[in-house]
């Protein structure tokens, strides 16, 4: 899925992290950064041209970006939790872009 994303001219960065699910058990949430990041509609479209519907992350948030360091994946997953809480058939919904 990040190698998806960061294909998307304007993505420099990607990092997917799981997020709890009512239906699916765990629905993935995408972290991008870079200069011009596309739209998250923009975004989904690309990485569902891909990937399997259900690889598509269900949100697009804001992200600064690792400045060259490991990215923190359980930071990253407890924001996204704390922003989604346990979602349930969404789609390309999109918070801090």
């Amino acid at each position: 899925v990040e190698a998806a994303l960061t294909a998307v001219q304007g993505v420099d960065e990607a990092v997917v992290v799981p997020v709890p699910d009512a239906e699916w058990g765990a629905r993935p949430v995408a972290f991008v950064a870079g200069a011009a990041v596309p739209p998250p509609a923009a975004l989904a479209a690309a990485v569902r041209r891909v990937l399997p519907g259900v690889a598509v992350p269900v949100a697009f948030l804001a992200w600064e970006g690792s400045a060259g360091m490991k990215p923190d994946r359980a930071a990253l997953a407890h924001r996204a939790s704390g922003q989604w809480g346990v979602a349930s058939k969404s789609s390309g919904d999109v918070s801090g872009m």
